[in-house]
């Protein structure tokens, strides 16, 4: 018969404690049940583990041996149980985590900081991407779970939960804003006749085909350069070639807090795109999923509902305040050289 588990707690604590009787008085059971064990124990292995006299029990050799490898077998357990329930309540494992650039340079720094302080043992990898790529990222198995702006295809193929809302602004050089009329907001109209260019990939999706077509409903004509998906080249468009585009504030808070670059929401609630968390269908929404959407919405929380970034109903138009998210925000803004 192989020995148990209480055999080996109860041998390890007469090598311990030198005694039957101080063994039992330590694990809180009667003598009778640590003799027991160790009869037991010593006739699995067939080897006499304990010298016995009437005050004390002295290892024998084989005993000392066992005793090491009984500690091991013990801990071994103990740390297994450990990483089990640190697994199911969402603080071990290894989760890959797909952000957009913007959202990534947020919250990012700040959702890292996060787990590790709540769920030392989880493995958190952030991948960067945009928001078409990370949608087939997630399809392909390449991430376990993306926040990105609203899934508005195929959703059939993943699973989503909302984060909150957030306006997507017209982004530029102060100059271009001298244009424009003096409101909180952009409309559709004041578009016309600015240089733009656009972060996406194709006019027939996402926030692309969103301004083409409503250009289209209010019969104005864009004036649409380039496309772009670079962080990079976006930001050097922005800042040198006086042109501007419709996007999320994130990837360029650092020049908005500095001034060289200035952001308005675009006034039409169609702009207001939902912030989600998702996980392909097939994924279960496990212990895991659940941690890392609840410390999303930690961070979240003061960084960027404080500060307007995001808003919690689609019908609230809200002008981002970069001082603010840096106010909330335990880093100073990484102010950029000027580009001459």
């Amino acid at each position: 018969m192989a020995f148990t588990l209480v055999q080996l707690q109860h041998f390890t604590a007469v090598v311990r404690y030198g005694s039957f009787s101080a063994a039992a008085r330590a694990l809180g059971v009667a003598q009778p049940a640590i003799s027991q064990s160790v009869a037991a124990l010593e006739e699995d292995l067939g080897a006499r583990l304990f010298d016995r006299n009437s005050r004390k029990c002295t290892p024998t050799a084989a005993g000392l041996t066992f005793a090491g490898e009984a500690a091991q077998i013990l801990s071994s357990v103990s740390e297994s149980r450990e990483k089990l329930r640190q697994f199911q309540t969402g603080k071990s494992g290894r989760v890959i985590l797909g952000l957009t650039p913007g959202i990534s340079n947020l919250i990012g720094e700040h959702l890292l900081r996060h787990m590790h302080e709540t769920s030392p043992g989880l493995d958190v990898i952030i991948v960067e991407a945009f928001m078409t790529r990370l949608y087939e990222l997630l399809l392909e198995e390449r991430v376990d779970c993306i926040v990105t702006y609203g899934l508005d295809r195929d959703t059939g193929s993943t699973r989503a939960w909302a984060l909150g809302y957030e306006p997507f602004c017209l982004v530029g050089a102060p100059r271009l804003f001298a244009r424009l009329s003096c409101g909180d907001t952009v409309s559709i109209e004041e578009l016309s006749g600015l240089p733009l260019f656009l972060a996406t990939l194709s006019y027939e999706e996402g926030v692309g085909r969103l301004l083409i077509n409503m250009a289209r409903k209010h019969g104005i004509e864009l004036d649409v350069r380039h496309q772009v998906q670079s962080l990079s080249l976006i930001r050097r468009l922005l800042l040198q070639k006086d042109l501007a585009t419709i996007t999320p504030i994130g990837a360029i808070i650092d020049e908005l807090y500095d001034g060289r670059l200035q952001a308005r929401p675009m006034a039409d609630p169609a702009f207001m795109y939902p912030v989600q968390f998702a996980i392909a269908m097939h994924r279960n929404f496990g212990v895991i999923e659940k941690a890392v959407m609840n410390s999303i919405i930690t961070v979240a929380q003061p960084l960027l509902f404080g500060s307007g970034i995001w808003t919690s109903t689609p019908d609230t138009v809200t002008c981002p305040d970069a001082r603010q998210y840096f106010e909330h925000a335990t880093r100073a803004p990484r102010i950029r050289p000027q580009t001459v």
